[in-house]
């Protein structure tokens, strides 16, 4: 077994399936802060914190989505974990018809550098959803809190935190980290083309 070390970036990606069988993914990068850290025990919490977060808006999610696994990368020490499944997330939670899988919710990282804005496009979600062309208070209020969940520190008690981070690479090379300073959500309806049946992630 592997150590992290403080200061490692932490690669997460996460992986849902459409009903029609396109690939969605979300990554995210955290910084890791403390004493050095068994690397199944960090995947295994940034596992849990993914489920946990993912699972605020899982019951707008429709039923035939499927909550694939999850993969890590120590992108500082350039070891690739492989995948693992969800803890506990198996199908989202939603009932009735789903809107076109290219229409998401969007929820931003803001930082302090310019013109460096994290993003996560977030969906497929019902129909029930959708209230006149925007998203309706319900699902609002878990896009605010799963903003809020995205960019908190993950504590490891008496050990360290994994702080999230915005990263950039330049031909696959880490390049800069940048801190995350606050969040956004908006009730609009976003579109993500690569989302859209037959292309997937």
């Amino acid at each position: 077994m592997a150590s992290w070390a403080n200061g490692d970036i932490i690669k997460i990606v996460t992986r849902m399936r459409s009903a029609t069988g396109e690939d969605i993914l979300n990554v995210f990068h955290y910084r890791w802060e403390g004493d050095p850290i068994d690397d199944s025990t960090g995947f295994e919490t940034l596992r849990n914190h993914m489920d946990a977060i993912f699972d605020i808006i899982a019951s707008d999610i429709p039923a035939d989505v499927a909550f694939i696994d999850i993969d890590c990368t120590n992108v500082t020490q350039e070891i690739f974990y492989g995948t693992d499944p969800w803890p506990s997330l198996t199908v989202g939670g939603g009932s009735g018809d789903t809107m076109p899988e290219q229409c998401c919710a969007l929820v931003t990282a803001t930082t302090n550098r310019s013109k460096t804005l994290g993003k996560k496009f977030l969906g497929p979600f019902i129909e029930a959803a959708n209230s006149d062309g925007t998203w309706y208070g319900t699902l609002l209020s878990a896009l605010a809190n799963f903003a809020a969940a995205y960019i908190a520190d993950v504590t490891v008690t008496d050990v360290g935190a994994f702080i999230p981070v915005l990263v950039h690479y330049v031909g696959n090379v880490l390049t800069y980290v940048t801190d995350i300073v606050g969040n956004g959500t908006s009730n609009q309806v976003f579109t993500q083309r690569r989302r859209r049946r037959g292309v997937g992630a």
